[in-house]
């Protein structure tokens, strides 16, 4: 069936369900969207939130491999570092294993110990059987939704956790985030969109409705009497003959027809009874009059099917028939210049343009509350459709402005990531020479051990030399007195060789003998004497020597010893600049793991800002074609919106 065809209640209807039906969609697609990038901000959050946990346990890690703390130590400080953790006010993370056993969970210490696989939500879902199965699964990291219950209360609320494994230890950290908010504020989206939606039906349809009504019924009930009266029911009761309007004064007019039809049939019954001879002309003038209101219900049926075009013949009316006839045509030509106007309008509207309205000074009646209600729905749609092009002009400057700053966000976040590259870079190369002056400092400390060795091996040396030369000082002072000794013995030889010679003096020729030998013992004494004299001066300077030499060696032992605690002060120095290089190299690893993660965090912002980019881009690109769509209607006395340039 043609759209033509279709009767006027139908055409409106028509109209107003291809509103509503555009409307819905496009509020459904709008709030798809918006629950979607509610759901992926959370989804990234909790991400966010795991990897920092996550490189908090690495630092320890790094503890232990550094040999600062032993793993149990290390494991043990992680979980107690986790356990006081918390983000937005309450959330906390937990720590389980990939055979599901609970590490750690600092709001229920009951689950720790334990796998909980029987632990299911308010809908029965296995929830740490979801999280272990995305701990285990390749990439070692998932999501999971679920409903809990919050804090303090029962009902469950949807919920969501991330986990990610931290494969050094074997371990999953995860943490969890409701959404119950996501629906709260889907479900106020979905409000006012549907009051907005609704609102606006309900006036299209009220005004679709009254339109159709006040031309509708009046014309059911002319059509109804028309059709009576057309079947020789000259009783039937014409309505609508109060309506000020045109199908008023159709009514009006058909009740002269009624009028006409029952004088004509009276005159009829006169002539009948009074003049037999004119039957067969009062005959041919009923057939005739018959012809006539054939001619004019067939004109009535036709109206009432919506032909307004179909006039009566009125070359071969006169009289009353003419009379009516005219009136008929009249009437027909009144209905079709409002019904005309009315399609002109309503045609006008169904190809964009707001600006058509109908003559209502020329209308009266119902036909003048048509032609004002309709006037006042194409007034009415036309404000609307400004209002929408503003709005949509005002929408898409904005999208426009969001997509230049986050394009230049994302110009920013590209040199930023290409400066943290350029540092991490550098903090490998400054971490492999630490590494290498902490090597160099390790073969120094073993050379300075080395020579600190050496240097008390020399010292326990010079201590038994020193030792000797006290022993060799000894034996000279000994044998001072053993030359001491003797000289005192020959100084007594001497004396009693004397006392002899004097004896043998005494004793005269008989002591001769005695006299020579006494001479020769004191000649030996004398000789002794002298020889112990020259020994008591080598051995003294023997002595002054070795005390020189002990001097000497005792200084050399002082300076030796001076440089065995220089050298064992030069190795603990090496010792501490050895260890304090490890620990730089530690720490310089722990600043490159960081500034690494620092670098992924940036290109994941990167990559965030260059999808926000888009996101910007495709919501100027849907304003552009909102725009497009309204540019399409054209109002009174305004320009039509200005369509948009094409997009950068």
């Amino acid at each position: 069936m043609r759209l033509q065809d279709l009767k006027i209640a139908s055409k409106l209807r028509l109209m107003v369900a291809v509103t509503m039906l555009g409307m819905l969609i496009q509020v459904a697609a709008s709030l798809t969207a918006l629950r979607g990038e509610l759901m992926a901000d959370r989804v990234a959050k909790v991400k966010g939130e795991v990897e920092t946990a996550v490189s908090l346990v690495g630092h320890f890690e790094a503890l232990e491999l550094s040999g600062a703390l032993t793993r149990a130590d290390a494991q043990e400080a992680a979980i107690e570092a986790l356990r006081a953790l918390r983000y937005d006010g309450g959330e906390y993370f937990f720590v389980m294993r990939r055979d599901g056993v609970m590490l750690m969970h600092p709001i229920n210490r009951k689950l720790e110990g334990k796998d909980n696989f029987g632990t299911l939500d308010k809908k029965g879902k296995p929830v740490f059987v979801a999280l272990t199965d995305a701990l285990r699964s390749p990439q070692g990291s998932g999501v999971v939704d679920y409903h809990w219950p919050k804090p303090g209360s029962e009902a469950a609320v949807p919920k969501i956790s991330f986990i990610q494994e931290f494969k050094p230890w074997g371990w999953g950290v995860a943490t969890g985030l409701y959404v119950d908010d996501v629906d709260a504020i889907f479900l106020d989206g979905a409000l006012i969109y549907s009051g907005i939606v609704f609102a606006v039906v309900l006036v299209v349809l009220g005004v679709a409705v009254a339109v159709g009504r006040s031309i509708r019924r009046p014309l059911d009930e002319l059509e109804a009497d028309m059709s009576q009266l057309a079947e020789g029911d000259t009783g039937v009761s014409v309505r609508g003959t109060n309506i000020p309007n045109e199908i008023g004064a159709l009514a009006r007019r058909l009740t002269v027809f009624k009028k006409n039809a029952i004088e004509r049939e009276r005159l009829q019954a006169e002539h009948l009874a009074a003049q037999d001879a004119e039957r067969e002309r009062q005959e041919e003038e009923r057939l005739h009059e018959v012809a006539v209101s054939a001619e004019v219900s067939d004109l009535v049926a036709a109206a009432a099917r919506g032909d307004l075009g179909r006039r009566i013949d009125l070359s071969d009316k006169d009289g009353s028939l003419l009379t009516l006839c005219q009136g008929v045509n009249s009437l027909l030509d009144v209905l079709d210049g409002n019904i005309d106007g009315l399609q002109t309008v309503l045609s006008a509207v169904a190809e964009g343009d707001l600006t058509q309205r109908m003559r209502a000074a020329e209308a009266q009646g119902a036909f003048r509350r048509m032609a004002d209600a309709v006037n006042e729905l194409a007034e009415m749609l036309g404000e609307t459709v400004s209002r929408i092009g503003q709005s949509s002009m005002t929408v898409r400057s904005a999208a426009e402005q969001i997509a230049s700053g986050s394009d230049n966000l994302a110009e920013r976040t590209e040199t930023q990531a290409a400066s943290i590259v350029e540092t991490a870079s550098s903090m490998q190369r400054l971490t492999d020479t630490v590494r290498q002056n902490a090597a160099s400092a390790q073969q120094a400390n073993e050379l300075a051990s080395t020579a600190r060795n050496a240097a008390d091996d020399g010292g326990k040396v010079v201590t038994n030399a020193i030792t000797a030369m006290d022993a060799i000082e000894t034996a000279s002072l000994k044998m001072s007195e053993i030359i001491g000794v003797i000289d005192e013995i020959a100084f007594q030889t001497n004396l009693l060789a004397l006392n002899a010679a004097v004896e043998a003096a005494r004793a005269g020729d008989a002591g001769k003998g005695f006299a020579v030998v006494a001479d020769e013992v004191r000649s030996l004494a004398r000789r002794s004497g002298v020889a112990s004299n020259e020994i008591k001066t080598l051995i003294a300077e023997s002595s002054n020597q070795v005390e020189k030499g002990v001097a000497q060696v005792s200084n050399v032992g002082a300076a030796l010893g001076q440089i065995v605690a220089t050298v064992r002060r030069l190795a603990d120095l090496v010792g501490e600049i050895t260890i304090a290089s490890e620990q730089q190299a530690v720490g310089l690893g722990q600043i490159n793991t960081a500034v690494s993660h620092m670098d992924s965090m940036i290109q994941q912002n990167a990559a965030l800002v260059e999808e926000s980019s888009a996101a910007a881009r495709s919501l100027a690109t849907e304003s552009d074609r909102l725009v497009d769509l309204v540019s399409v209607f054209r109002t009174n006395d305004k320009a039509p919106p200005p369509r948009p340039a094409a997009a950068a």
